[in-house]
């Protein structure tokens, strides 16, 4: 098998451990979440790194992720050098590695610091709170200079915006976290761009009313256009998910089913 790393310089003191993560991370590290992928924590060198396994490609993705795409881990990496450049932040990419045999993916892994930055999901759960309020207004306007900036962020889930107040102001700081579905058209979104990523938003319809509202008055944007197409869209949204997942696990169990002859 043969393995590739990149390693950002700032980072270049955790090469050891970076080299040697696909053989460690089966038996070290703390394990913060199982499921499709694997996130674990290392601590190293004084650092606290969040590292995040892959789940393996199934057929055809593959040879897709193999040879005709980047790879995940490697896609989220350089969105993250990007970002910085614009000004918004994620943790910093600590490195990314692909491990390979006869040139199909095998392995992908994911280094960055460890974040302890809150979670959106934990003021979204408890709307209207007084206290959650003004950070849902905060995070609307993050959500407007974001897509003022061109960026789309195509898993713009509240789990994957993570946020703190700024110890010396008090403002709302916001994160990116689970990037490697993204798209930078270094321009302002469209109208209908701008409601279609929104709808991606899965916290509670209280909360999800207030960010449609909030946001067309930010834009200017009549509020029963803004709540009518954004409630349209999230629910085609909800409904197509259901409908994918179902699909996935059909072939899965036809491609199992297959197996076994």
């Amino acid at each position: 098998m043969s393995r590739e790393i990149v390693l950002n310089p700032q980072y270049e003191f955790l090469r050891e451990f970076v080299e040697q993560l696909p053989e460690r991370f089966a038996a070290e590290g703390e394990c913060i979440h199982r499921g499709r992928n694997v996130l674990k924590i290392y601590t190293e060198q004084g650092h606290s790194l969040n590292v995040k396994r892959f789940k393996r490609p199934d057929f055809p993705n593959k040879f897709i992720y193999g040879w005709l795409r980047k790879p995940k881990c490697r896609r989220a990496y350089e969105y993250a050098l990007e970002l910085a450049t614009m000004g918004f932040r994620t943790p910093d990419p600590v490195a990314w590695v692909v491990v390979r045999k006869w040139g199909i993916i095998r392995d992908s892994y994911l280094v960055t610091l460890q974040s302890d930055w809150l979670h959106f999901t934990e003021v979204a759960s408890v709307y209207p709170a007084p206290e959650s309020i003004p950070v849902v207004n905060a995070f609307v306007r993050y959500a407007l200079s974001l897509h003022d900036a061109g960026v789309e962020h195509r898993d713009f889930n509240h789990s994957n915006i993570l946020y703190r107040r700024n110890p010396e102001s008090g403002d709302c700081e916001f994160e990116l976290v689970d990037i490697n579905r993204m798209r930078l058209h270094y321009r302002p979104l469209s109208k209908r761009e701008c409601i279609v990523n929104l709808r991606r938003l899965f916290c509670p319809a209280l909360p999800f009313l207030h960010i449609l509202k909030y946001y067309a008055d930010l834009r200017g944007w009549d509020h029963d256009e803004m709540l009518l197409k954004g409630i349209f869209l999230r629910l085609g949204f909800v409904r197509f998910k259901e409908h994918k997942h179902q699909v996935v696990e059909w072939l899965r169990g036809l491609f199992s089913h297959e197996g076994k002859k």
